[in-house]
């Protein structure tokens, strides 16, 4: 089943601050008592941090509900690498259709959904798809993040025309 409301949350690029921004949204629905179900479906780099996926355990922190953080992370890498590739690495196929999924899973029409991308818009997502098509699939207004630095300005409006051509 297909969300009725949500948002996908996208970036220019790695640690241009999602899950932060996220999180931020996230507290402001709940405050207005709109349930939040969130979903970080691929997660890479998740050695690091003994295996767990750090930016979903934060937005599942934040949405305060009961999932269990496999529904909110099913594919939690190990690499620090794009999903696509991690996931070859560690001999696991990701595809469009079953990332989708997973997204959908366990949302009901009365739930608002935030689904945080990998990297940034354009970033490998699965072995036949990007965040993009992801964001696409869902059918979620976009939202994008960008870090204040230095050329943030052609990563913004580089990725915000892609973002428009979808």
């Amino acid at each position: 089943m297909e969300p009725a409301r949500g948002l996908f949350v996208t970036g220019t690029d790695t640690g241009a601050g999602k899950t932060h921004v996220s999180a931020a949204l996230i507290a402001a629905l709940r405050v207005r008592g709109i349930p939040v179900r969130v979903r970080k479906p691929v997660e890479s780099g998740c050695a690091e941090s003994g295996g767990v996926p750090r930016d979903a355990t934060q937005l599942l922190a934040a949405a305060g509900n009961n999932d269990p953080l496999a529904a909110v992370c099913p594919w939690p890498l190990a690499v620090v690498l794009s999903p696509e590739r991690a996931a070859v690495l560690e001999g696991k196929t990701l595809t469009l259709d079953a990332v989708a999924a997973a997204c959908a899973r366990g949302v009901d029409e009365n739930d608002f959904l935030l689904v945080e991308g990998a990297g940034g818009f354009l970033s490998p997502l699965t072995s036949d798809a990007r965040n993009a098509e992801l964001a696409a699939r869902l059918g979620l207004p976009v939202l994008l993040v960008v870090a204040d630095r230095l050329g943030c300005l052609n990563h913004a409006m580089l990725t915000g025309e892609a973002i428009k051509a979808r």
